[in-house]
């Protein structure tokens, strides 16, 4: 998650240097209530399904994947569109148990209507490009943090902390130092993270 979290605030810095601008940020928050689907159980441990879940004036919906092995490694993601009646954000999301105590583990399977913590993100990123040349006039990145309660592993009840970095690139001077910069760092944690992936999974 560290890896995954370094890698956005590289990206809004890139971002940042390649506009040559400071990005306008917007903060707010939302509230949802809903069913994480299992429509489709493709393993014992593995599930397929489709969700919507609802707030004030606002939805949210996914398309998703759930793992589970053992009590402390349910783990979530997937798509999802958030729409507010104004504007449509989608992208890619993560969910997953908050574990605080690795050798106490909470278990659902026991205990199911007991509310267990989740936690994950929302990221989105969108780009608005000139009807005459093409070019990008604007890009966005909404990016929320994931703060609730899942009970009989489904029923779902969260907060989401969101930040809005908007781009404007009307006044964009390149800046290629920088950006390359940038770039070989996103590459480096890119790399890092795969081995860790390859040395887990070689096991």
């Amino acid at each position: 998650m560290l890896i995954k979290q370094i890698k956005i605030w590289l990206a809004v810095g890139a971002l940042m240097l390649s506009f040559n601008t400071e990005a306008k940020i917007e903060y707010f928050q939302d509230s949802f209530t809903g069913s994480l689907a299992r429509d489709v159980q493709n393993d014992f441990f593995w599930f397929t399904g489709q969700s919507t879940f609802v707030g004030d004036n606002v939805s949210l919906t996914t398309t998703h994947e759930i793992v589970e092995f053992e009590p402390d490694s349910f783990y979530a993601f997937g798509i999802f569109s958030r729409n507010d009646g104004l504007k449509t954000f989608s992208g890619n999301f993560e969910l997953y148990y908050k574990v605080d105590d690795p050798y106490n583990p909470p278990n659902p399977w026991l205990d199911p209507l007991t509310p267990f913590p989740v936690g994950g993100y929302f990221r989105s990123e969108q780009s608005l490009y000139s009807p005459v040349d093409g070019t990008v006039l604007e890009q966005t990145i909404l990016y929320g943090e994931i703060n609730g309660v899942i009970t009989n592993r489904e029923y779902l009840s969260f907060t989401v902390n969101w930040a809005l970095y908007t781009f404007d690139a009307a006044s964009a001077v390149p800046a290629p130092s920088p950006i390359w910069l940038f770039a070989s760092g996103l590459l480096l944690l890119s790399s890092i993270s795969y081995r860790k992936k390859y040395r887990l999974f070689s096991r």
